[in-house]
């Protein structure tokens, strides 16, 4: 095991040592900047060809032990980690994949993202394969007792057609209803179902945070809930649903420089109302379990046995609870990376969030009389809409709010942005100097004019300036913000 160990580790160090230092930065897609955009390009292809000809020397079942071990590792940091799913195991069902599609993923992925997946695989290794044995024996047991009434041909699919997964196939079908969004549910529902039609499924469903499906088997909702399949029960001795909930607020339609993808949008939902809902909608029976995963973006998980389509059958549910466009659906020939479809997600938010202290600010200079109460609402407006874009960042940087979402406020915000753990620091894509200087920024100046809003003034008199300082603030923000995350020139 030792020898296998130190030739992995051989390897990884030698990818890793190909790969620049804040890949984002330096290869982050500008789409508003044609030239730079091949310059930026010319050099990945630099990097991309030392270490494809680096890796030349090691062979194609040295470089899949690698493959796996990446994903091994990622199961750590995502939360998918499955006691009874081995390392081994994982290398068999990775037995067909190419070289290229191995020297893809690794020329593709961020260094950061390597590193912590490589450095989680190496500390988890040893415990977690010495205990699947055990939880192999007993996961197969219970999953014997799930038989169909029709046997496993009941879920078979046809071969799909990978052509068919075009970007103009969203296009087209936004078009025929005549919208680039909608709010209905039932609406909602049936342009992913008519999208699952028209691509035989095959698509990217990407969310925030780095985890993502590499198809959409099927969806279902009713009037709170949208409900995406990645595996619509398949195979045998395995979890027949494995899917991704949210509770649903908008559906739109994004198009970008031709390519075109599908946003969702969920409300918040705490871990009462979840246990709600699937005990009454789902009708599973008491207790059920839901655990918060807190190295997870999926944050709730929840697993249940329920009887349908005509014998027992099992579901493990990632509910998203977070009030943002969380969920990015793109067809195949977007030719998106995971790390390009991540930023498209937080720059969609961005520019909502940038969008609405533009409506408040022309609202507020459209008013026809300014009294006290009416200057200190926009002033307070201001400050909800500075703790949704905390929130956003927290979330996007996989920071977990310290109350939850919906209790944390201003204050206990800035605390968590000054308090994150070495970890987060450590293996952050963003840029940590700027944060800290956003974070010093904000206490030292601009909390200043929104406390003045949101406390009882006696002694200065109100008027419009504080909100114009507000909102020139503001813009200063969400400009730091977008440096943040490394965003300031892909709009």
């Amino acid at each position: 095991m030792n020898k296998m160990i130190n030739q992995l580790k051989k390897i990884t160090d030698t990818i890793l040592s190909i790969k620049p230092d804040e890949e984002s930065s330096e290869f982050g897609l500008d789409f508003s900047d044609v030239e730079k955009y091949f310059e930026q390009f010319a050099s990945y292809k630099q990097v991309s060809e030392n270490l494809t000809k680096e890796l030349e020397k090691f062979s194609d079942e040295e470089l899949l032990k690698v493959f796996a071990f990446y994903y091994f590792g990622r199961s750590f940091v995502d939360g998918s980690v499955s006691s009874h799913y081995s390392y081994f195991d994982m290398l068999a069902d990775f037995k067909d994949v190419t070289r290229d599609e191995m020297l893809n993923k690794f020329r593709g992925c961020q260094k950061a993202s390597l590193k912590i997946c490589f450095e989680k695989a190496y500390e988890n290794f040893e415990t977690h394969e010495s205990n699947v044995a055990s939880e192999k024996e007993r996961y197969e047991n219970r999953q014997k007792s799930f038989v169909k009434k029709e046997g496993y041909s009941f879920f078979e699919f046809g071969k799909r057609d990978g052509s068919k997964s075009k970007s103009e196939s969203i296009k087209k079908i936004f078009d025929e209803y005549g919208i680039s969004k909608t709010e209905d549910t039932k609406q909602a529902l049936e342009i992913l179902q008519q999208t699952i039609k028209t691509t035989d499924g095959l698509l990217i469903v990407d969310f925030l945070g780095g985890s993502s499906f590499d198809r959409l088997d099927f969806v279902e909702g009713d009037d709170e809930v949208l409900k995406l399949y990645w595996k619509y029960s398949q195979e045998n001795l395995s979890t027949h649903n494995v899917r991704v909930d949210i509770r649903f607020d908008m559906l739109e339609h994004i198009e970008l420089n031709g390519l075109n993808f599908i946003a969702l949008k969920g409300y918040f939902a705490d871990k009462k109302w979840i246990k709600n809902y699937y005990c009454n909608k789902e009708k599973i029976k008491q207790p059920l379990n839901v655990y918060e995963s807190k190295q997870s973006h999926f944050y709730y998980d929840i697993s249940f046995d329920k009887l349908q389509r005509g014998g027992l059958e099992n579901f493990y549910v990632n509910f998203l609870p977070w009030r943002y466009f969380n969920i990015l659906i793109l067809p195949m020939d977007n030719e998106f990376s995971s790390s390009s479809s991540t930023q498209l997600l937080i720059l969609k938010n961005i520019i909502d969030l940038e969008n609405r202290c533009i409506k408040a600010i022309n609202a507020f200079r459209s008013e026809d009389s300014l009294d006290e109460d009416t200057i200190l609402m926009y002033g307070n407006r201001f400050r909800k809409i500075l703790e949704s874009l905390l929130k956003f960042m927290l979330l996007a940087s996989k920071t977990m709010y310290k109350e939850s979402y919906e209790k944390d406020m201003l204050g206990a915000l800035l605390e968590q942005m000054k308090n994150k753990d070495e970890d987060e620091k450590r293996y952050s894509q963003y840029d940590e100097e700027k944060l800290d200087e956003l974070v010093k920024f904000m206490e030292e100046d601009f909390i200043k004019d929104l406390n003045f809003c949101s406390h009882d003034n006696v002694s200065k008199r109100v008027n419009s300036e504080i909100v114009e300082s507000i909102y020139t603030s503001m813009v200063w923000v969400i400009s730091m913000v977008k440096e943040y995350f490394r965003l300031e020139n892909k709009q």
